[in-house]
């Protein structure tokens, strides 16, 4: 009685050991193909603007960009410390 229980777990036993690599491999492929997918997904989604991030002038602030200057406008030439350039130099 006792061999014919055992039997079968002892077939699965050696099933389970003579394939385990196939298993290993079949499990890392399928999570591989799953975290790809997901992040598949995420990239494709649409971006969506929500209505909090719309920005908003006040007046401070659109007159402070009113007073910036273009770069087609010659600016004075600002000293810089000696031995240093000043990569933004026309």
């Amino acid at each position: 009685m006792i061999n014919n229980l055992t039997t079968p777990l002892l077939f699965m036993k050696k099933s389970l050991r003579k394939f385990s690599v196939v298993f290993f491999i079949i499990i890392i492929t399928s999570g591989l193909i799953l975290c790809v997918t997901i992040l598949g997904n995420i990239l494709i989604q649409p971006y969506s603007d929500s209505p909090d991030s719309k920005a908003t002038f006040d007046q401070t602030t659109i007159s402070s960009l009113g007073k910036m200057q273009t770069s087609n406008k010659n600016v004075k030439y600002q000293s810089t410390p000696s031995g240093r350039i000043n990569p933004f130099a026309e």
